[in-house]
Order: C-alpha cells, then structure tokens, then sequence
C-alpha cells in the first residue's frame, strides 16, 4: 500500500523514459536531476529523487531528451521557463503576505493591547492584586443616592419609586 508512487505514463516513450531514445551530446542541456534538486518537493506523495524526476519528466514529455550520458534532460529554455514560473510564483505570494501583514497591523491599529497595570508597587504602596480588585470594585454598578441622582438629573425632577408593601 505504501511505498513508491507511480507517476501516469505520460509522455513516455516505448523506451520506458518518457525522453527521445537517441542520445544527444549538447551542453545546453539541464538534466531533470538538477531541476528536482534545485526545486525540491514537498509534496507527499514524491518521496524519492527519482519520484520528482518522473514528475519533471512526465510536465515536461515532448520537451524532454536523453543526453550522451543518458540522464533525461530538458533545454535551457524549458529551465528558465520553470524558473520564471516559480518567481511569479514566489512574487504572487509575497503580494499576498505584504497584504496580510497590512490588514493585521490595521487590526492591531484599531484594537490596541491593554497595558496592564505594573506588577510592583505604586507610589502609594498598593500592589497589582490590589489595583486589580480596586479596578474591579470601581467597575461595578454604583447605587446613587437621592441628591446625586438630583444632580445628574437635568430637569430637576425627582423620581419617586414607592415601596410596595404585602
């Protein structure tokens, strides 16, 4: 079940290699090895050099050609091609990562971190749990008293709330 993976016989020739059977001795050529190296795979299904040189070879199958010592190759063209591609590839993502990082640093603009309250003690002497509890009461709903409510209250009027008795 596990083991190997078999990539389709595209591009293969009845030599078994997907590549022209007749050698040709050109040092323009780039053998299939050197771009699988140079470009690794991470995919999980090549798990061998030779897995990522029949993928190669089978993207590649009318382009690819045996040279004198009989490694499948591939023009300077096709490389640079594959080459290309993976800048664009490369400048597509780095677009996409300057973006992300924009929008998390306006997220990060419009919901600043809360300092906190220092952990040592303040002038006055009081510690963090101390702040903290002192923050917490202070959070609370106050109840307001006749006068205070009278202040606060704009037009003068006094709210009367009668206590209902059984």
């Amino acid at each position: 079940m596990f083991g190997t993976v078999r990539t389709p016989d595209i591009g293969r020739t009845p030599d078994g290699h997907g590549a022209v059977a007749a050698p040709v001795e050109d040092p323009a050529l780039v053998p299939l090895a050197e771009l699988a190296s140079e470009f690794g795979w991470d995919s999980p299904l090549i798990t061998t050099p030779r897995d990522a040189i029949d993928v190669l070879a089978g993207r590649f199958a009318g382009e690819v050609v045996l040279d004198d010592l009989g490694r499948r190759c591939v023009s300077r063209e096709v490389a640079r091609r594959l080459f290309a591609e993976r800048a664009a590839a490369e400048a597509k993502a780095r677009k996409a990562w300057e973006r992300r990082e924009v929008e998390l640093a306006e997220q990060a603009a419009a919901n600043p971190v809360w300092p906190g309250i220092p952990a040592g003690p303040d002038s006055d002497g009081a510690t963090a749990v101390a702040r903290m509890l002192a923050a917490a009461r202070d959070a609370l709903p106050k109840r307001q008293s006749v006068l205070e409510h009278a202040l606060q209250d704009r037009d003068g009027a006094i709210e009367y709330f009668p206590i209902e008795q059984p």
